[in-house]
């Protein structure tokens, strides 16, 4: 999110609102008004020590766009954790989403289907795949009211006495929220309460001033603390794990073997078959998966730029009683001689740039390409469980 800069100055003077009354004051310099150049600030940094100080946040959250209204409790925990229950779902909506610092997980209860998403691949989403409005506003209102001096700012009281409602126009450049499906916004109006400093709504407008999105929020704690089940989620032993649907061509990146088996189990991307056998001086250094379509092992040998890679892709059933094994394309060109041993049946390519050997196992095809002889291949294959 970009931090917002600019002199805004649209007027000589500003109407005020105060309990009925009407007064004008001159714009300061700044942009601000100069008869509220103590509330405007008290507000400001109210809001921003509660946010600033804030460890964990919860509320019930009412969010209205033009694509309509989702109602939601949520719980938030610094830097990243959080707990969306949707109260009222839809359909084709999620139930529950939960992210735990590893794993994202969407649930449909009612399909008992259950959508995994480790965090390495978040930044590969589309935003539409997980609403955090409701914690995204709360950092927006903050980068509006920590830049509040330059822009165009009007504060008025409520008849609550406890609500500060603060309109803000032309703000340029836009703010540009972290989820971006909505458009950049051009103007707000924010419900501060007081002296707490907490949002109780945001609305966000377009250049137009059309309203964008509203978020109103009630019942909202702060620094509470939080039980460690809140953000913990074991799906149930009926429920069909999936990869979320927008990965389906776009790799997880894998840390370490541990992470592997870890994804693995979880269900992510089926069962890892890692070799038993790895030749002296390679060590394992990176790995991908593009679920629902194949897995990657990179091993490096140290002191050279020698490296081994292991390719696995499940079988595809293509029929009740058939299934289809992926055949990796190997060279036309070559020495190619087929490979049978330990009831294991491939075949071996040789060349000059790199020897290449496929083979299928059980249901999964595999391919072993580098620099390394026959013998060493076949050892790694035979050593696959």
């Amino acid at each position: 999110m970009n931090i917002l800069s600019g002199i805004i100055l649209v007027s000589e003077i500003a109407f005020v609102i105060f309990a009925g009354c009407i007064a004008t004051q001159p714009y300061e310099s700044h942009g601000t008004i100069q008869d509220l150049n103590r509330s405007l600030p008290e507000i400001a940094s109210a809001y921003l020590h509660t946010y600033d100080t804030m460890q964990d946040f919860s509320a019930s959250i009412t969010i209205t766009s033009p694509g309509g209204m989702t109602c939601e409790k949520v719980w938030f925990e610094k830097p990243d954790k959080y707990r969306i229950e949707n109260t009222c779902p839809t359909e084709n909506g999620y139930n529950l989403t939960i992210f735990d610092g590893s794993d994202l997980w969407h649930v449909k209860n009612t399909s008992q289907e259950v959508y995994l998403l480790p965090a390495e691949s978040l930044n590969f989403t589309f935003p539409d795949e997980f609403d955090t409005t409701g914690i995204d506003t709360l950092l927006t209102v903050r980068t509006i009211l920590d830049d509040y001096k330059n822009r165009s700012v009007t504060v008025y009281s409520t008849p609550q006495g406890n609500v500060s409602i603060i309109e803000v126009h032309n703000i340029t450049p836009p703010v540009q929220p972290a989820n971006h499906r909505y458009g950049d916004f051009y103007s707000a109006k924010l419900q501060i309460g007081q002296p707490a400093g907490t949002v109780k709504s945001a609305e966000f407008f377009d250049e137009n001033n059309r309203e964008i999105i509203s978020v109103d929020y009630s019942d909202v704690r702060i620094n509470s603390g939080f039980s460690n089940s809140t953000f913990s989620f074991t799906p149930h032993q009926d429920s069909t794990i999936k990869p979320v649907p927008t990965l389906v061509m776009t790799p997880v990146f894998i840390q370490s073997l541990d992470e592997a088996e870890r994804l693995s189990q979880k269900g992510y991307f089926g069962e890892v078959h890692l070799p038993g056998y790895i030749p002296p001086g390679y060590r394992f250094s990176q790995g991908m998966s593009v679920p629902g379509s194949w897995t990657s092992f990179m091993y490096a040998a140290s002191g050279n730029t020698n490296t081994l890679r292991i390719d696995e892709r499940e079988s595809i059933r293509t029929g009740e009683n058939s299934e289809y094994w992926y055949s990796y394309d190997l060279p036309t060109t070559g020495n190619a001689t087929p490979v049978n041993t330990g009831g294991m049946s491939g075949r071996f390519f040789e060349s000059e740039t790199g020897n290449q050997m496929q083979w299928i196992k059980g249901n999964i095809s595999y391919l072993v390409t580098g620099p390394l002889d026959k013998n060493e291949m076949i050892k790694i294959a035979e050593s696959v469980e």
